[in-house]
């Protein structure tokens, strides 16, 4: 029947996807909910339609400031010339070293959240270690820059199973889980690290092999297990100002991203101090405090 969707036809879509293991990032736009709640308590009258318009629009340029960051990042992954580096090196380590330098990440974003992800092993079935450590660059990245415009986000990093669909998004437990991250323990902007995800990275820290390959999934899963620190709830984090990143991206060119973000961080905490909201108050002070401990490292 026309429009009628058969349990052949599905078959043969679960036919053509994977249920495998990924790598996911959830990052959401702070303060945009709130934003448009308060909108709908607003009447809609001739006289205040652009005022709604505009604020409206306010809060779209904010969710895409933060799509721009990650997205933009994704891309320079992607056109990253890989080729140019693995011709310049001994013809008995090109293979091996394309196979460590294959980039699997993927985008996508609904609402005000943006999504990344990728397989856990690469076609020629390697950790795909290198798409982990592009994941928890782009998102330390996107936190300093979106923060430093004074959009403040909040994320998760994990790992866990799922099937990619139409469009190139995640469905199942992984996205899942990331998203819960997110949404119950980050609460203010930084970027919380899943259990499984560590648990993944001490196993890649052991694998087994002096071949080229093994040596570079050790080498970068322990460049990852860096990137993370334990905060003050002892929730395990993405550590965004911490030296592996300042080496990483260089601290005397963004030096001025660090200074904005740790005055908005300073001025967020004692606009919620002054406004008796507690609970804001309070997460706005661990950042102020996360910020004034790593930025004498940036802004000298």
């Amino acid at each position: 029947m026309s429009g009628i969707d058969t349990g052949e036809a599905v078959t043969r879509r679960a036919d053509s996807v994977q249920y495998r293991w990924y790598i996911v990032a959830v990052i959401d736009v702070l303060g945009q909910k709130e934003a448009i709640r308060q909108l709908q308590k607003v009447p809609l009258k001739e006289d205040n339609r652009s005022e709604i318009t505009v604020r409206l629009h306010e809060s779209v340029g904010k969710r895409n400031l933060v799509r721009d960051l990650a997205t933009g990042v994704v891309t320079s992954f992607r056109n990253a010339s890989s080729a140019q580096c693995v011709q310049q090196m001994p013809p008995e380590t090109k293979g091996q070293v394309g196979r460590c330098l294959h980039c699997g990440l993927k985008t996508y974003s609904f609402s005000d959240t943006v999504v990344l992800y990728a397989p856990l092993m690469t076609p020629n079935k390697d950790p795909a270690v290198w798409d982990v450590y592009r994941i928890m660059e782009n998102c330390a990245w996107t936190l300093l820059g979106s923060v430093s415009d004074s959009v403040p986000i909040r994320g998760a990093i994990e790992i866990g199973t799922g099937i990619e669909c139409e469009g190139d998004e995640l469905y199942g437990p992984g996205f899942l889980a990331a998203f819960e991250l997110q949404e119950r323990i980050a609460q203010y902007p930084r970027i919380v690290l899943g259990k499984e995800l560590g648990r993944w990275l001490n196993l890649q820290m052991s694998m087994p092999g002096d071949d080229r390959v093994a040596q570079d999934v050790r080498a970068h899963a322990e460049f990852c297990r860096n990137l993370a620190n334990i905060d003050q709830d002892g929730v395990p984090f993405l550590d965004f100002l911490g030296e592996g990143i300042r080496k990483k991206i260089g601290s005397g060119s963004n030096r001025d991203l660090v200074q904005k973000g740790l005055d908005f961080a300073r001025k967020e905490h004692q606009r919620f101090v002054e406004a008796g909201d507690h609970k804001l108050a309070l997460r706005y002070a661990r950042l102020r405090q996360y910020y004034e401990a790593r930025a004498g490292d940036w802004v000298l």
